[in-house]
C-alpha cells in the first residue's frame, strides 16, 4: 500500500503587484477628484500622488522581501535539501527555478555565451574568458540543451548552479584565476540537473 503524502502547502510569498493594487486604485480615485468642480484640483492631484507614492513604496518593500526569501530558499537548495524535507517556501522556489520560462532564460544566457565564442566575432565588453570557454564549448552546449529540454524534469539545485556559472563574475567562465576548474564546474552542473533515480 502506498504511503500517504500530504499535499504541499502553498508558500505565502509577497506578490508586489497584488500588494500595490489597492493603493493604485486609491490613486486613480484621487486623480479623479481633479474633475470634481467643488474641490480645488490640487486636492485630487496631491491625493492621487500620495497614493501613487505609497504604492511604489509597497512594491519596493515586497520586491525586497521576495528577493530575500529567494536567497534563503536558494541556500537550502544548494545545500541539497531533499524534496521530502522541503518547506513550502523551498518547494515554491524549486518550482519557480524549474519552470519552463526560468529554464529557457538560463539556456538563453548560455546561447549568448556560445555566440560570443565565435572566432569571427570581435571581443565585446563582456568579461567572459573566451579562451577557457572555447576549450569546453561541448559542455556548454550540453548544459544549454539540457536546460532547454523543457519536457525533461530537472533539479532546482542544478538550475541554480547553471545560473551562477552564466551570471556571476566569480564563476570560472569569467574569473581567469579559476579557469582550470571550468570543466569540472560544467560537469557537476550538468550532473546536478538530473533528478534522483
Amino acid at each position: 500500500m502506498a504511503a500517504y503524502a500530504p499535499a504541499p502547502v502553498a508558500a505565502d510569498v509577497p506578490r508586489p503587484a497584488r500588494a500595490a493594487a489597492p493603493l493604485v486604485l486609491a490613486c486613480l480615485v484621487g486623480f479623479a477628484l481633479v474633475a470634481a468642480p467643488e474641490l480645488p484640483w490640487e486636492a485630487g492631484a496631491s491625493t492621487g500622488g500620495l497614493f501613487l507614492l505609497a504604492a511604489a513604496v509597497r512594491v519596493t518593500r515586497a520586491e525586497h522581501e521576495l528577493r530575500e526569501l529567494r536567497r534563503q530558499a536558494d541556500r537550502a537548495l544548494l545545500r541539497g535539501i531533499s524534496p521530502a524535507h522541503r518547506s513550502a517556501l523551498v518547494a515554491w522556489r524549486a518550482a519557480e527555478l524549474t519552470g519552463d520560462d526560468h529554464r529557457l532564460g538560463v539556456a538563453g544566457g548560455l546561447d549568448r555565451i556560445v555566440r560570443e565564442l565565435d572566432p569571427a566575432k570581435l571581443p565585446g565588453a563582456s568579461p567572459l574568458n573566451r579562451v577557457a570557454a572555447r576549450a569546453h564549448e561541448d559542455l556548454l552546449l550540453r548544459l544549454r540543451a539540457r536546460l532547454a529540454d523543457v519536457g525533461a524534469p530537472v533539479e532546482a539545485r542544478g538550475v541554480l548552479m547553471a545560473e551562477w556559472l552564466v551570471g556571476d563574475v566569480t564563476s570560472p567562465l569569467y574569473d581567469r584565476s579559476r579557469a582550470d576548474t571550468l570543466p569540472r564546474a560544467l560537469a557537476r552542473t550538468i550532473a546536478a540537473l538530473e533528478p534522483p533515480a
